[in-house]
């Protein structure tokens, strides 16, 4: 793990096969450098009691968390759309269970540190990610991205949309045992596994 300064926070790299129980250890060490809004770099997969743990500590410290940022590629998609160019707006993070009747809007991306309750909305002109169950509605690419995707760790609602395409068929979700990524293929919502 590596810890650099920015303006008004940090950025805390996490390596490969990092453990919750070294990113803690080594947070904690370095507590007085957690300042401000802390921004979450990421090298392939995250175990979530590691993004757990460094958030416990930095919000221990006094700090918040302020985002995500992959350093790798992810695989794209392509899509049948016509590359259009979207406006992005800033990513919200929810570190926390959205109830029933709750929603949540963004201009960019949203990610959810925890479950969609049945009853929850999540709208988003970006991608949606939620790390833990979906069992409310999600609409990703709200302005018309089709090439935004909807990303969680367990699929039990299949009230999924991305930009003008829409989904309730629970054939879709059908089977899924693990995190699988939803994105339109061929003018269709279409759904993989993750694993």
């Amino acid at each position: 793990m590596k810890i650099r300064g920015r303006r008004g926070g940090i950025h805390i790299s996490f390596e490969k096969n990092e453990t919750a129980e070294d990113v803690k250890r080594q947070l904690e060490a370095q507590s007085a450098a957690i300042i401000g809004e802390c921004y979450f770099e990421v090298a392939g997969k995250l175990n979530w009691d590691v993004v757990a743990a460094a958030t416990e500590v930095i919000e221990t410290a006094g700090g918040t968390v302020g985002g995500f940022q992959s350093v790798e590629q992810l695989p794209t998609v392509t899509t049948a759309a016509p590359a259009v160019k979207h406006a992005q707006g800033e990513t919200k993070i929810i570190a926390r269970t959205v109830r029933s009747g709750g929603r949540v809007e963004s201009t960019g991306s949203a990610i959810i540190l925890g479950d969609v309750n049945a009853g929850a909305e999540i709208v988003a002109e970006g991608d949606v990610v939620v790390v833990g169950a979906l069992r409310g509605m999600v609409h990703a690419g709200a302005s018309g991205n089709e090439a935004a995707i909807i990303w969680a760790q367990e699929f039990k609602s299949p009230n999924l949309r991305i930009a003008g395409h829409m989904s309730d068929d629970a054939s879709l979700i059908e089977g899924v045992e693990s995190s699988a990524v939803v994105f339109v293929h061929e003018n269709r919502i279409q759904l993989k596994d993750w694993s």
